[in-house]
């Protein structure tokens, strides 16, 4: 770990706003101090402004992605791992249209599914999956293209169907049968 001269913003040294070389005069360079370079202050302010909202756009995705999908009443999770395995059951139910399975849901309570539940959860969460991807991918463009504004992150997210999801573009609904909501 190496320690880093700075120019803090204030005397207090809430944030970094300039490194040194080394110690400059206190005259012309007010509120020096070293941190150690994993200090967050110096970070933030090593880090591209640029990269800021990506990483901000990235994380938002994956609470949107995570937030589950209620199909006919029944809400599952939508993480990577539940995909999968709806993935793998949806082949089941495919190959086997006389398929039920015992389903963990999101409130962590048991349902027998269905072949044809199955495929309908499956493709629901997929769907939704997707869309999210999508709009966080239409979000990095606009970053790109100089039209992202902090406030496009609160709105065009596919409808989980979720009551507590404010703002959402229901072009991008991910339904499948009956689609109705999701959980947090």
């Amino acid at each position: 770990m190496g320690t880093i001269f700075v120019q803090f913003a204030d005397a207090a040294g809430t944030s970094v706003n300039g490194v040194f070389a080394g110690p400059q005069d206190a005259t012309a360079y007010p509120n020096q101090g070293e941190v150690a370079d994993d200090d967050a202050r110096y970070l933030a302010f090593m880090t591209p402004v640029s990269e800021l909202p990506a990483s901000i756009i990235a994380a938002t995705r994956w609470s949107h992605q995570v937030a589950g999908v209620t199909v006919d009443g029944l809400t599952v999770d939508s993480d990577s791992e539940t995909l999968g395995l709806l993935t793998g059951a949806a082949f089941d139910a495919y190959q086997d249209s006389t398929l039920t399975i015992d389903w963990k849901l999101a409130d962590n309570s048991y349902t027998t599914l269905t072949a044809a539940q199955v495929t309908a959860i499956s493709k629901a969460v997929s769907t939704y999956v997707r869309a999210c991807f999508s709009r966080e991918k239409d979000l990095l463009a606009a970053l790109a293209g100089g039209t992202y504004t902090a406030d496009m992150l609160d709105t065009g997210w596919p409808d989980n169907g979720s009551t507590t999801t404010a703002a959402t573009d229901t072009s991008t609904t991910a339904t499948t049968g009956t689609t109705t909501g999701a959980s947090a």
